[in-house]
C-alpha cells in the first residue's frame, strides 16, 4: 500500500482511481463492505482518512476513544486490499475548510472518477458537504457518487460509536462481531474498559 501525505505528493502519486473518504476508526465490517464495493469499478482504490481521530480534535475537552491504533488501522486497510492511503493530520485549520474547497482540492489533485461514501457521511466545514451536495457536484464535474447503506449486524446498524458504546457496556462479543475481529486484552486494560 502507497501511502501519501500531502496534496502535492497526491497530484504525483496516484492514479486514475476509486476514492472514499472517512475517519475508518475500527476498520469494522461495514467498512470493510464499503471497501469490497469499491472493487467492481476496477481501478486501484484510494482511501482518504486522518491519523488521528477529527472528534479528539474539534472537542479536546471531551476525546473519545479509537478503537484501533493508527498502525492497526493501516494494517487492515492494507489487508482490505487498499492500494494508495492519503493520511493527513486532522488539525483545527483543517477543520475549517469548506466542503467546495476541500472538493475542489481533492478534484485537482486526485484524477478520480468514483466517489464512494457511508450513507450518512457530511465533510467539510461544518458538514455542509451533504448528499445534496455532492451529487450536484458529481454533475457538474463528471464523476459518479455512490453512497453505500450502512451494514447491519441482527438490526443494530455497523458503526464506530456502536462499536464504542458496546465495548462501554462490557458487550465485547457484539463489539467484536461488528468489527469482525477479536479484540486483545491490551485493548480493554488501555482504556480502562
Amino acid at each position: 500500500m502507497h501511502i501519501i501525505h500531502n496534496w502535492e505528493e497526491a497530484s504525483q502519486s496516484l492514479p486514475h482511481c476509486s476514492i472514499t473518504i472517512g475517519v475508518f476508526d475500527g476498520v469494522h465490517k461495514g467498512h470493510q463492505y464499503l471497501f469490497s464495493f469499491m472493487q467492481q469499478f476496477h481501478l486501484p482504490r484510494c482511501v482518504f482518512t486522518f491519523a488521528e481521530l477529527p472528534w479528539n480534535t474539534l472537542h479536546p475537552d471531551c476525546p473519545i476513544f479509537p478503537l484501533i491504533s493508527l498502525e492497526e488501522k493501516m494494517k487492515f486497510l492494507q489487508e482490505c486490499g487498499i492500494e494508495y492511503l492519503f493520511l493527513l493530520h486532522f488539525t483545527e485549520k483543517f477543520s475549517r475548510i469548506t466542503y467546495a474547497d476541500f472538493m475542489n482540492m481533492l478534484l485537482f489533485h486526485i484524477p478520480f472518477s468514483h466517489l464512494i461514501l457511508g450513507e450518512d457521511a457530511q465533510f467539510g466545514a461544518r458538514q455542509k458537504g451533504t448528499k445534496n451536495e455532492v451529487l450536484a457536484l458529481s454533475q457538474k464535474k463528471g464523476f459518479s457518487v455512490h453512497y453505500i447503506p450502512r451494514l447491519q449486524y441482527q438490526g443494530i446498524p455497523i458503526s464506530s460509536t456502536a462499536i464504542r458504546q458496546s465495548l462501554i457496556k462490557k458487550n465485547r462479543n457484539l463489539a467484536e462481531k461488528m468489527l469482525g475481529r477479536k479484540l486483545s486484552d491490551h485493548f480493554f486494560l488501555s482504556r480502562n474498559l
